[in-house]
């Protein structure tokens, strides 16, 4: 009995993971149905956004949460980044920087249609993460990442994209 609990427990914590597991679990993506999380749901109806390419206009590239961008960005070597990116630009890569506010404390969760790089800073600093996984089987969604933030501006900055455009979207979770 305790193995087989403990195989049941297993089963439902690998379940829980999100990631790309389409084609292992013999999924067409083509038919399938993608039901995103609460928190994701407005990843379809994205808006247009262009890239700052340095900290002095950030402000005219405003994240805002709850809402999906299909943003457009720079090629990495026009873009005068606010930190060294903790993961080093691929090349002919694309990046850019992005501002948000932070009204109430506790973890957002920044999803990304790329694989690109995403760094979180406030006053410079790179903000911690407390989680990285994958979209949604079957979802346009590539990468997510957590971070634990409190009130106050932030810059999301974009690295290493291989496209010029990737979608974002920045949502707080319960």
């Amino acid at each position: 009995m305790r193995i087989l609990l403990l195989s049941a427990l297993a089963a439902g914590a690998f379940a829980a993971l999100p990631g790309p597991v389409a084609a292992q679990d013999g999924i067409d993506c083509a038919t399938a149905t993608v039901i995103l999380p609460p928190e994701l749901a407005d990843w379809n109806q994205r808006e247009p956004l262009h890239a700052a390419g340095a900290v002095s206009g950030v402000e005219t590239a405003p994240l805002s949460v709850g809402v999906a961008v299909d943003a457009r960005l720079r090629p990495a070597a026009d873009v005068r980044y606010v930190a060294p990116p903790q993961r080093a630009d691929r090349a002919g890569g694309h990046g850019g920087l992005f501002s948000f506010e932070v009204a109430q404390p506790g973890t957002y969760r920044i999803a990304m249609g790329g694989s690109g790089w995403i760094d979180v800073l406030n006053g410079g600093r790179p903000a911690s993460t407390s989680a990285h996984g994958h979209g949604p089987a079957c979802s346009a969604i590539r990468k997510i990442v957590d971070f634990p933030l409190n009130r106050g501006r932030y810059v999301v900055q974009v690295t290493g994209n291989p496209e010029a455009s990737v979608a974002l979207l920045i949502a707080r979770l319960p």
